[in-house]
């Protein structure tokens, strides 16, 4: 028999009063949600950017490309970004020869770990930029589950976690709120040897393992176990 519940990032709604024997089920399984889309696409992950050795931390909020154009050219003087509106690649230059050391905040620029970038005045990311590259897809991961279901879907040693959405395919607007628009359900096994668990709780974070903040906002996430 279905036992039905529902999981909130404050914890509310019933998670608290769980107090279930998992052995007497077979899996659980998210089959709505509902997220406000308030994450920025600049966070802690992505921010750190880096030219002659001199870091810029780029403030966390969320950008399209002229704002973090803007961003970048104020904070390391003399650097210029400029877009190309027919292929969707960035150009950084100086005026001399300059490096950049890479981040993960260029592969939102386009720019690949594979390419050398020293010895240059200018350089251009050889991918389109996208600033929600790191959080275009997003995941659900719980720890409290991991030790209870002895399950990883994806390889990770401390977490139990599933893809729940992908924000581009969705066509979700910042401010909006993100659903099951797919109706793809998240199932996680319920391995044999689990015990009583009191309560099950998730964050949301990308694809490595990064927690992202809604900002003061609450996330549900709609679930039975069978």
């Amino acid at each position: 028999m279905r036992q039905y519940f529902v999981i909130s990032n404050t914890g509310a709604d019933g998670t608290s009063n769980l107090n279930v024997d998992l052995s007497k089920f077979n899996r659980l399984v998210i089959y709505e949600w509902s997220i406000p889309y308030t994450f920025y696409n600049i966070y802690g992950y992505n921010q750190l950017f880096n030219i002659n050795g001199d870091s810029f931390n780029i403030p966390i909020k969320n950008y399209n490309i002229n704002t973090l154009k803007t961003q970048i050219e104020s904070q390391s003087g003399g650097t210029t970004i400029t877009f190309d509106t027919t292929t969707y690649k960035t150009t950084i230059s100086r005026s001399a020869n300059f490096t950049i050391v890479y981040t993960p905040f260029l592969e939102l620029l386009g720019f690949d770990s594979t390419q050398t970038l020293t010895g240059l005045s200018t350089y251009t990311g050889i991918n389109v930029f996208n600033l929600n590259k790191h959080v275009n897809n997003l995941f659900v991961k719980s720890i409290n589950l991991y030790n209870t279901l002895n399950y990883k879907p994806l390889g990770r040693d401390n977490q139990t976690e599933g893809f729940i959405t992908n924000i581009t395919s969705g066509n979700f607007s910042f401010g909006n709120v993100i659903t099951n628009f797919n109706s793809r359900d998240i199932e996680l096994p319920i391995h044999t040897n689990s015990t009583n668990i009191p309560s099950v709780s998730c964050e949301l974070s990308d694809y490595n393992g990064n927690s992202i903040s809604l900002n003061g906002q609450d996330m549900l996430l709609f679930c039975y176990i069978e």
